[in-house]
């Protein structure tokens, strides 16, 4: 197992441990959101959290919400839930596109640049996180 230590971006947020419980809305959206990659503690959950390459092969959703954004951002892959070398390759893609720290590590700098879309009233809405 691999413990990861994060980048200088990433270093004041915890890492992501949800992917299906932060709801945000997109620009643009149709009055319903998206849902994001986030920290939880049982408390409070933010959608300011961390996530980056490791060694292991355990499903994540927080990892697999973050490849369905990085699709609706132009990247191909497939949304396995698994934070390998091509999710770290299409993280690294989408940071340089935006001209931001292109370090492979999803923090909430890469998250407000990404193109999340959800379905709502028969319509997909995509667009950047409010």
């Amino acid at each position: 197992m691999v413990v990861a230590t994060p980048s200088a971006q990433a270093l004041p947020y915890r890492e992501c441990n949800n992917g299906w419980a932060y709801h945000v809305e997109v620009v643009g959206g149709g009055g319903s959101g998206v849902y994001v990659p986030a920290y939880g503690d049982g408390n409070s959950l933010t959608r300011n959290c961390w996530l980056e390459r490791t060694s292991s092969t355990r499903v994540r959703q927080e990892v697999r919400r973050l490849q369905y954004g990085l699709q609706n951002s132009g990247q191909s892959l497939y949304a396995d839930g698994i934070f390998g070398n091509i999710t770290r390759t299409a993280v690294v893609n989408v940071q340089a596109k935006n001209r931001i720290a292109a370090d492979g590590v999803y923090g909430p700098r890469t998250g407000s640049v990404i193109r999340w879309c959800y379905w709502y009233d028969k319509k997909q809405w995509c667009g950047r996180w409010v």
